[in-house]
Formats: structure tokens, C-alpha cells, sequence
């Protein structure tokens, strides 16, 4: 298996094959959104560096509902999303925070179908593609 970040490309100056990442180099998001909890990492340091308004913790936590996402059969792009995360630089609610929490904590594979039933990170069947072209639309996804 190989690990790949195809958000890296030949503008940045990065020490390694971004096809093939070595897994000490590859952070997974909910690793980084409990670091970022615990005042380890500073969430304003993760997102897209080159583009303003795209770091933050609500940045952090969309990886993390999209990781969810994807272990549960439901494969989005990286710039795919729905819900209140989609509030750049806004504060996220308690009740937002606990839920991205249940999910970075889960370990197991028996988790992600339970974690996903709770309407908070799962996904609905719209959501806003904000892919660089066309721009912002709305997607409805095939009924799963």
C-alpha cells in the first residue's frame, strides 16, 4: 500500500515523492485534530497555506467527517462538503466539537458504522461541491 497527497505538486518544496509519502510523514486527520485539541499543533498552521481563509480547525474538521465518510463508502472530494464546518474561520459549537472528537477517537472498524449514523458527521444526501472549476454547486448524491 502507498500513501500519496495529491494536494502536493511540483510548486512546493517538499522532502519527499508526494506518490509515495512514508507513513511517518503522512498525518491522517483525526491525528491532527487531536493534536490540534490537545494545543500540540496550532490549527491555524493546517490547511491550504497559500489561500486565506483556508486553515483553521474547521478546516481540520472537515478532513475528519470526510475520512469518516470515505470508511463508510461514501467517497467525496477534498473539496466537498455540507454543514456547519463549512463556516470559514468561524467558531465551531460544542456540541460540533464533540462530534468530531467521537470521530477522531474511534479505532476500530466496528465504530465508523455507529459514528456514522449520528447526523451530526454524516453526510446528507446534498452537499456543496466547491471544486476550483466551475465554482461552487450543489451535488445530490446517489442514494446509498
Amino acid at each position: 500500500m502507498r500513501l500519496a497527497d495529491a494536494q502536493v505538486h511540483s510548486g512546493y518544496d517538499v522532502p519527499l515523492d508526494p506518490l509515495d509519502v512514508p507513513r511517518d510523514a503522512f498525518l491522517v486527520a483525526r491525528d491532527v485534530w487531536r493534536a490540534c485539541r490537545r494545543g500540540r499543533v496550532d490549527p491555524r498552521t493546517c490547511g491550504f497555506g497559500s489561500v486565506e481563509g483556508l486553515r483553521g480547525l474547521w478546516f481540520v474538521r472537515g478532513n475528519v467527517l470526510r475520512d469518516l465518510a470515505a470508511l463508510n463508502g461514501v467517497e467525496l472530494l477534498p473539496w466537498d462538503g455540507w454543514g456547519p464546518w463549512l463556516r470559514k474561520s468561524a467558531l465551531l459549537s460544542e456540541d460540533e466539537l464533540a462530534a468530531a472528537d467521537a470521530v477522531a477517537a474511534a479505532r476500530c472498524e466496528d465504530d465508523w458504522p455507529r459514528l456514522f449514523t449520528d447526523p451530526r458527521p454524516a453526510v446528507p444526501a446534498g452537499i456543496t461541491s466547491y471544486a476550483p472549476c466551475p465554482g461552487p454547486r450543489r451535488v445530490t448524491l446517489p442514494v446509498r
